[in-house]
């Protein structure tokens, strides 16, 4: 189904919808503006107590990558790869938050990888993997891969 097609159901569908909802405020007002219909914004939550206090250790190879960017300023990204998640303009920024924190290296982490096959759904990475490359960013960037 082409994106003009999938754009008229997903309009058609939050018209229909009795309560339509999105995850961030930002979003509902998007949709509000694209649908005229009013959209309610519901936070994803956040269990603080079970996300830092897990009994599973993290992996090995997780704890490596970590520590190999001791003294770097680090970026976070905990998310899969999807489309919609504009990893493009993060990899874009990085070049330049680069530059204005050098000499201080700095990376990103990334609780996926830039591999379709390595992430769930049918979203294709291989975009933001080229633009890794263009940008000659990859030093920049840790791969962690999906983290329970």
């Amino acid at each position: 189904m082409d994106t003009e097609l999938k754009g008229i159901f997903a309009k058609a569908s939050i018209r229909r919808a009795d309560a339509p909802v999105a995850p961030s405020a930002a979003f509902a007002e998007e949709l509000r503006q694209w649908t005229g219909k009013p959209v309610m914004a519901i936070h994803h939550g956040f269990d603080a107590a079970a996300f830092c206090n897990s009994p599973t250790p993290l992996p090995a190879n997780v704890l490596e990558k970590i520590a190999g960017a001791a003294g770097c300023f680090r970026l976070l990204f905990v998310t899969h790869y999807n489309y919609y998640r504009n990893f493009e303009t993060l990899i874009r920024a990085l070049p330049v938050v680069q530059a204005r924190l050098a000499p201080r290296e700095v990376r990103l982490f990334l609780t996926c990888q830039l591999r379709s096959e390595a992430n769930p759904g049918s979203y294709r990475a291989e975009g933001a993997a080229a633009l890794v490359e263009k940008l000659g960013v990859a030093q920049n960037l840790v791969e962690l891969g999906s983290i329970p």
